[in-house]
């Protein structure tokens, strides 16, 4: 059964929540990508790994398959699956990361005629988009997927030219807080004047009307970058990520113009396995179950009750949602929330340690509904809670736990679900 209580009590919280000293810091560059060995045999098999910036990176899953070249392929993070597209030129799939499973695939759209291939992918869950460029030399095309249902749809495109007949685009990225859409364009393969790395800028709603370009050279003075195969923009620190595969290098927007950026830190810890990253984007904070479910006095033994998240709790996510799922059929489902970190607290009415903060501001309780199932222990309920695109909601964190009164006649009784912890990002 699928519900849909005031979640609004739920974001209006949040709004506040940046203000209170619970919020905890979230680990910045939590990059995810699709990274190939091009220098390796056909065999290396390609892979999609995360890294903290700086740090070893370790491997999520197996990627589609390696890139045709070295400036195809892309990645892009979609959080209203927990999920990543990625292309490696021709094909494009999305796999749950926390499976593996395949969820959807399509062929990429290839207008530019021979020898083009898709070069880079960008997603804005707000508005259910896959953006796929495409590049020859000296051209390029963004193709605009409507992804709210599978089979993915093309629903716009565009072509632009590049810098010089020579340069390939290689990857895209969107800023949504500001409305821009970059593209990376670069001279692969030898050449006697360098990879000449230029950031193309438009307006997301105009992407591909280029208003300024800018330049990328190095990584720090003593690490020139070489051509750049991936780009990402986080929406909550405002910071770009712009890679050569190897090395990373992290830019901040330095004025109201949207190509004055500066450099503002370099990492020289490519992926794992000899690697080099053919896409990257920004992985999402994961919601964190904490504690376990108990059962009270008559409640059915309904081990494996839980609460779950769907999804990622990012700015403009509009699938987010949180189920109690395992539950005895029948029994009637509350949520509970509170903003701020979950905190273990015992109360005496619960069979368990009660999670969200009771406080300086009283947590919130609303009804779901009645969970439904087939066996004794199978009910569920799913509640939504669509996330606004409001950045100022980044940073600002909700503790859930369910709790559902048993089905019994005789005697009141009440089981509690593990708590979740979640925190808004892009």
């Amino acid at each position: 059964m699928f519900a849909s209580p005031r979640m609004s009590i739920a974001i209006a919280m949040l709004t506040a929540a940046s203000a209170l000293s619970a919020q905890g810091t979230i680990d910045r560059g939590r990059l995810i990508g699709l990274a190939a060995d091009f220098g390796g045999p056909a065999i290396t098999p390609a892979t999609v790994q995360r890294q903290l910036l700086c740090r070893d990176a370790a491997r999520v899953c197996a990627g589609i398959g390696q890139p045709v070249t070295e400036w195809a392929g892309g990645l892009a993070y979609n959080g209203a699956n927990a999920s990543v597209w990625q292309t490696q030129g021709t094909r494009m799939a999305e796999h749950a990361i926390g499976t593996c499973d395949l969820l959807c695939s399509s062929p990429a759209e290839l207008q530019l005629g021979a020898g083009s291939l898709a070069t880079g992918l960008a997603i804005s869950e707000a508005a259910a988009t896959l953006y796929q460029l495409e590049s020859v030399p000296g051209m390029a095309a963004l193709h605009q997927w409507s992804i709210a249902q599978c089979p993915p749809t093309v629903f716009a495109s565009c072509r632009f030219a590049l810098p010089t007949n020579r340069h390939i685009a290689g990857s895209v990225t969107v800023d949504r807080k500001n409305g821009w859409i970059l593209y990376a364009a670069s001279l692969f393969g030898p050449s006697p004047t360098g990879p000449q790395n230029t950031i193309l800028v438009a307006q997301l709603t105009d992407p591909c009307n280029i208003v300024c370009t800018f330049p990328v050279l190095a990584c720090n003075p003593t690490a020139p970058l070489g051509p750049i195969t991936g780009l990402a923009f986080d929406d909550c620190d405002e910071l770009l990520y712009v890679t050569d595969g190897t090395k990373t290098l992290s830019m901040r927007r330095s004025a109201l113009q949207p190509c004055s950026y500066q450099p503002v830190a370099c990492c020289l810890i490519g992926p794992a396995g000899n690697q080099s990253w053919a896409g990257i984007d920004i992985e999402a904070v994961h919601p964190v179950a904490l504690g376990r479910s108990c059962v009270g006095g008559n409640c059915p033994n309904c081990g494996n009750l839980a609460l779950i998240a769907h999804g990622d709790p990012n700015v403009g996510n509009p699938d987010f949602g949180i189920s109690i799922v395992d539950g005895p059929v029948g029994g009637r489902a509350f949520l509970a929330f509170n903003v701020g970190r979950c905190t273990p607290q015992n109360l005496p009415i619960f069979c368990g340690p009660f999670y969200p903060d009771i406080g300086a501001i009283p947590p919130v309780i609303i009804g779901l509904g009645v969970l439904n199932g087939g066996a004794p222990c199978d009910g569920s309920i799913r509640s939504r809670i669509a996330v606004p695109l409001d950045f100022s909601l980044c940073g600002g964190a909700l503790c859930f736990q369910g709790i559902v009164l048993c089905p019994v006649a005789m005697q009141p009784s009440v089981a509690l679900t593990n708590a979740l912890q979640i925190l808004v990002d892009s």
